[in-house]
Order: C-alpha cells, then sequence, then structure tokens
C-alpha cells in the first residue's frame, strides 16, 4: 500500500466494507510508504525541530488481525512500526452487497495510539487519536473487490522535551483522510490489496511560549 501521512497517523484500510461471519478470523501483513509530514498548523518550530526531510519516502510494516463478533458487527487490531502505535476499531456493516446494487456499506470507530521519539532523551509527541471511517466497496467478479473509504479523524496531542520545560502544545486538531484501494483475490484465504490514502490536517497544533 502506498499513504501519504500527516503527524504520523495510519490512516491504511486493508479492510473492504464487508464484515466477517462469527467467529471467522483475518490477518495480514502490510507495508506502507509515505512521509510524516510536520503540519504546517505546527508552524515553522516544529518543522526545525524534527528535521524531517519531506521528499524523502519512510516504508515501514504493518500487522493486522481481525474477527468478526456477529451478523454484520466485526473488530481489528492493527500495529504500525515498531510497535510503536496501534489501532483497535469496530466496524457495523449496514448496507449488504445484494442485488441490485451489489454494494456494501459499513461504518467503523477507532481508538488509536502512536508515540512519536525526536530525540536522545526521550523527546517528542504521543497521539491519541479517535477514527470515524466510512467503508464503501463492490465486488467485480470473484477476482477483485474496489473500495474506498472516507474518514474523520480526531487528534489529542502529547508535547515533551525535556530542554524546552516552557514550550507547550495546544492539544487538539482535526483531519480528514480519505484512500482508494483495490483487492485482488487470490484464492478464497489469500487477497492482496493495493492502496494510496491522503490525509488533510487541519489543526491547532501551535506551539506557545
Amino acid at each position: 500500500g502506498v499513504v501519504v501521512m500527516s503527524g504520523c497517523a495510519s490512516i491504511s484500510t486493508f479492510q473492504t466494507a464487508r464484515t466477517l461471519k462469527p467467529g471467522e478470523t483475518q490477518k495480514g501483513v502490510g507495508v506502507t510508504a509515505g512521509n510524516p509530514l510536520i503540519s504546517a498548523s505546527w508552524g515553522e518550530w516544529g518543522v526545525e525541530k524534527i528535521q524531517v526531510d519531506r521528499s524523502k519516502i519512510f516504508p515501514w510494516p504493518e500487522f493486522w488481525l481481525r474477527k468478526g463478533l456477529s451478523e454484520n458487527l466485526d473488530w481489528g487490531i492493527k500495529t504500525w512500526g515498531l510497535l510503536q502505535g496501534g489501532v483497535v476499531d469496530l466496524k457495523y456493516q449496514f448496507l449488504s452487497d445484494e442485488l441490485p446494487w451489489q454494494v456494501a456499506g459499513s461504518l467503523g470507530l477507532g481508538v488509536s495510539y502512536r508515540a512519536l521519539e525526536i530525540g536522545p532523551e526521550g523527546d517528542g509527541y504521543t497521539f491519541f487519536d479517535i477514527h470515524l471511517p466510512l467503508f464503501i466497496s463492490r465486488d467485480f467478479g470473484e477476482s477483485s473487490t474496489f473500495y474506498i473509504s472516507p474518514k474523520y479523524i480526531h487528534r489529542t496531542v502529547i508535547a515533551g522535551f525535556s530542554g524546552d520545560p516552557d514550550f507547550k502544545c495546544n492539544p487538539q486538531c482535526n483531519a480528514f483522510g480519505a484512500g482508494l484501494e483495490i483487492s485482488f483475490h487470490l484464492n478464497r484465504r489469500v487477497s492482496m490489496m493495493l492502496e494510496y490514502d491522503c490525509m488533510y490536517e487541519k489543526g491547532t497544533i501551535v506551539p506557545r511560549f
């Protein structure tokens, strides 16, 4: 998958709108690539402090597990990087993919955690996000599924810098993401998912001294 990021939130999808059947399990491994861009709302101080080259692309692994809870309801967990963050979510399927439209629709609710260290003394940011995604998907035959996933993310940020004890960070911001994805079903048990996701962050994360 390919993901463009802002502020280090994983917005990869790796799931269609269809929920798993009760007791059914799905697991997978993915590789996402992007740049953990420092949002403009952080100001020039944040860009200089973290010193991220915005022209570079960084890959990292993601691992996920999903399990069906009941009809039209499943849950999942996903981790990314070197276990520096993860998300737990529920997904409810409100629209089946039966005729005539053959389109499935689901709503999700997730909570994620991400730690970003930028110095040898543990300096950095901690992110707590609430994810509200919408999943829409449609099968094309038995071999492929096309799905999109617009989502809203509300973020709380905790900043800690030992060298700047007076540094404070306004801890609230909002983000909107969207993704275009396609899944190729190699057989009943194995699928390959290709994604492109992006996120726009409208924040109030502004350093104050």
